[in-house]
């Protein structure tokens, strides 16, 4: 996540609280905000990929930990202060886990955000009706929402770009995806 300077730390302090309230528990409680983690083993990964980065130096600003020994919850963790090139800056968690870091302008977010081999989506929330257009346009991924997030309609295309999957889903490009075309060649002189 890809933060302002300028509103770095009152986002984080308001992102923090947010995380912190997060109600875990059975998912099929309505009142649940965040169900458990797969198994023990997806648990696991979770938390290797929070101790590494810290002991690379970066900071647990909230989480980090198991709430529970004995279930599989992992608590809402925000991470601040990773370096661009660890690991859990690199690749997807799969898990209730944020890495925060601060820019300075939008060329600096942007080259952020590209820096990376996967883009399937993106997210940009602003005031500014041009930073949203050039931020879109100046992004590599295959989805980008301006100031919300999962609208999808049938009738738009689907998917990523990198290693982000292959192909579209939904669509005329998905349409695509179940097709073949094929050429045939015919070296015989012309009908006549």
């Amino acid at each position: 996540m890809l933060v302002h300077e300028a509103v770095y730390d009152e986002f984080l302090e308001q992102l923090a609280h947010g995380a912190q309230a997060r109600r875990l528990g059975d998912p099929l409680d309505a009142e649940t905000q965040q169900g458990p983690q797969v198994d023990a083993a997806h648990l696991d990964r979770i938390d290797a990929y929070v101790r590494e980065a810290v002991a690379d130096g970066a900071h647990c600003l909230t989480g980090g930990f198991r709430p529970e020994p004995d279930d599989f919850f992992y608590a809402p963790t925000l991470i601040t202060g990773a370096s661009s090139d660890a690991r859990i800056s690199r690749e997807e968690v799969f898990g209730p886990v944020a890495c925060v870091y601060p820019f300075a302008d939008l060329d600096q977010a942007l080259h952020a955000a590209n820096d990376t081999d996967f883009g399937l989506s993106a997210c940009i929330w602003t005031t500014d009706p041009d930073t949203a257009r050039t931020a879109a346009a100046g992004l590599q991924v295959g989805t980008c929402w301006i100031n919300g997030f999962g609208s999808f309609d049938p009738q738009v295309p689907w998917g990523g770009t990198k290693l982000s999957g292959t192909g579209r889903e939904l669509g005329s490009a998905g349409l695509h995806e179940f097709l073949n075309t094929k050429a045939v060649w015919d070296p015989t002189p012309q009908y006549g």
